[in-house]
């Protein structure tokens, strides 16, 4: 079950999250911060098992992929923004990347949870930027200089071949034969080092976007029928999996949040 708060600042939204269901792998498009407030959890992230307990903040990146492995039911606060928002706050000229995957700093998590409060309770543009600001100077230690991630090249073009095909599914042996390699390989190559099979990785690709679709007002059959679907029902499957919400439930959470702050600045 999840609550979607979109902020103030464009490009910035904070979700709440109670998660007990089975795991899952989640690709991201955005920066993100999460931060449980109760419960524990073991999750995969760039090549290694992390455990998060109340108090830790898992720092995400766009295109990392977060596996869980093991959890109790928690409870999370999720930050997320987008890459040019990020780049306003820091004011830094290069793009930067997190050092470490999780942070346990008691100072950043309770700067990000008052952040997420701050959104929630749609407080004023100049109390969210300036609580957003506070967020970045405690993220100060967990940033260093951008470097270019090593990746296999079959990898890499497997993932470019899966981004320029995000509107239609593309089957394991189709990719294989657009690569000119085995299926078996691709798999277990691809698995290795995103830690999880082209498949699901292109299925969320494809997630993210009837997202983004529907925070832009398409209806959930628009979304569907753009991002290859075909159905609404066989999207609703899927985004609720991946969402923790109904793509219904999460336009009418994004609509209800944008008209309310609408109304405190007329």
């Amino acid at each position: 079950m999840a609550s979607y708060h979109p902020s103030r600042l464009a490009g910035l939204y904070c979700s709440t999250l109670i998660d007990g269901g089975p795991p899952r792998a989640c690709v991201h498009d955005r920066f993100a911060l999460l931060m449980l407030t109760s419960g524990e959890a073991q999750i995969w992230c760039r090549g290694e098992a992390h455990t998060l307990s109340p108090g830790s903040v898992l720092m995400i990146e766009p295109g990392d992929v977060h596996r869980d492995l093991q959890k109790t039911q928690y409870s999370a606060v999720t930050v997320a923004l987008r890459g040019d928002l990020v780049m306003a706050l820091r004011g830094a000229d290069d793009r930067g990347c997190f050092s470490a995957s999780v942070a346990r700093c008691s100072s950043l998590c309770g700067e990000a949870l008052a952040l997420a409060e701050a959104v929630r309770a749609g407080q004023g543009f100049a109390e969210q930027q300036r609580q957003a600001l506070r967020v970045f100077r405690s993220l100060a230690p967990f940033w260093t200089r951008a470097t270019t991630r090593s990746q296999p090249p079959l990898v890499a073009r497997a993932l470019r071949a899966l981004a320029e095909s995000s509107a239609a599914l593309l089957s394991l042996d189709q990719l294989a034969k657009r690569l000119r390699c085995a299926p078996t390989y691709l798999c277990r190559a691809f698995s290795e080092h995103t830690g999880v099979g082209p498949h699901a990785y292109q299925l969320q690709l494809r997630l993210l976007e009837a997202g983004r679709l529907m925070e832009g007002g398409r209806t959930v059959a628009a979304a569907a029928a753009l991002t290859g679907f075909g159905d609404p029902s066989h999207l609703r499957r899927h985004f609720r999996r991946r969402f923790a919400v109904a793509p219904g439930c999460y336009q009418r959470q994004l609509a209800a949040s944008g008209n309310a702050n609408a109304a405190n600045r007329a």
